[in-house]
């Protein structure tokens, strides 16, 4: 979703640094059980959640054996102070753990922060990272593959191998790229993009990070009819070598299903994003790392949340779902919170816990 992401990156930073970390935490999810704030509209009973159907165990890359994983952005909100604010209410709120914490970064930002280590790190819960990181500080995508940001590189290996202590997280480098391409810049064509997410992988490897690798794209139809996901110099495909998991950002607007979507056609021969990549990828899981839904009315909002298990049931290589669990965006027309109102999470809360979304987090 091309948005500010200003915001957002903030809330990972250490915007509390008069807490203890790890007793902060505690504090937050036992608070957060007792109270269960909701945005607006008037208080009502919330459903209880549903038990999960299966236990899964993780891959060594992450990959859950049986069902899928469910996530969430970070949305510090009113009086919140950090990204443990943020999560606890979120938690309370759904009545279940994020398996995924979803946090977005640029350039020099020194992540991951305090807070992103006491969240995978908590022993009441199983959470996993989802650093998304652009890591160009100024420079293009061609300069990066060159080597101009191997410093940056190296500095943020070295942080994530002392902060997060040997713990896998899930890593995007500069998703959706389609907003940046620009064939009339140089060094910032689809296969300076394809180099850059080479090399980025490539040096984190070499320097001992550990993580599991997720290329995020938009996964429009216009896209991919003009071949901006393959692995020619014309897309931005960088090779099954430094992708673990292929990434998509579908946005659900008045009641659009998740197929049409994620899989909608082109003209020009296109199959659809979930199509191509379950026949080109078919070893590949795929993510979808920023999932909004927006309707001009509360009840249509409400019912394709409840219609959302049954569609990610429906495609099978969907082994992640991250809610982007934002308000109004920059333009004021849509709002992709889950807790607008009551019936909207009570909505999120009961979809979330059904089948196939499962639970690493209790």
């Amino acid at each position: 979703m091309t948005t500010n992401f200003a915001s957002l990156r903030a809330h990972s930073g250490i915007k509390s640094g008069k807490l203890s970390v790890g007793g902060a935490l505690a504090a937050l999810l036992l608070t957060a059980c007792v109270s269960v704030p909701i945005a607006s509209g008037s208080a009502q009973a919330l459903p209880r959640v549903a038990t999960p159907t299966c236990t899964p165990s993780l891959s060594a890359l992450l990959v859950p054996t049986c069902g899928t994983l469910f996530g969430s952005t970070i949305n510090t909100k009113g009086s919140e102070r950090s990204s443990l604010d943020s999560i606890a209410r979120q938690e309370a709120q759904l009545g279940r753990p994020l398996d995924i914490v979803h946090t977005y970064y640029a350039g020099t930002q020194s992540w991951p922060y305090a807070n992103d280590t006491a969240l995978v790190t908590d022993r009441s819960r199983q959470r996993y990272l989802f650093a998304n990181w652009k890591p160009e500080n100024g420079s293009t995508w061609a300069q990066v593959a060159a080597g101009r940001q191997d410093a940056l590189i190296d500095a943020a290996a070295a942080r994530i191998k002392q902060r997060l202590q040997g713990r896998p997280f899930f890593l995007a480098i500069h998703h959706e790229p389609e907003n940046d391409l620009n064939a009339g810049i140089p060094g910032m064509r689809a296969s300076d993009y394809q180099a850059m997410f080479r090399h980025v992988v490539q040096r984190l490897r070499a320097d001992g990070a550990k993580f599991v690798s997720v290329w995020v794209m938009m996964s429009w139809h216009t896209h991919g009819e003009r071949g901006l996901y393959s692995s020619a110099p014309t897309g931005f495909y960088p090779g099954d070598d430094v992708v673990d998991w292929i990434g998509a950002d579908p946005y659900l607007f008045n009641g659009a299903t998740l197929k049409s979507v994620i899989d909608q056609t082109a003209s020009r021969g296109w199959p659809g994003f979930y199509t191509w990549a379950t026949r080109d990828h078919r070893d590949k899981p795929i993510m979808l790392a920023e999932v909004g839904v927006s309707a001009p009315t509360t009840t249509q909002r409400a019912a394709a949340l409840r219609a959302l298990p049954a569609q990610v049931a429906a495609l099978p290589a969907i082994k992640a779902v991250v809610a982007f669990n934002h308000g109004v965006d920059k333009n004021a027309r849509y709002d992709y919170s889950l807790d607008t109102n009551p019936t909207v999470l009570s909505a999120a809360r009961a979809a979330f816990s059904s089948p196939p979304f499962v639970r690493i987090g209790s």
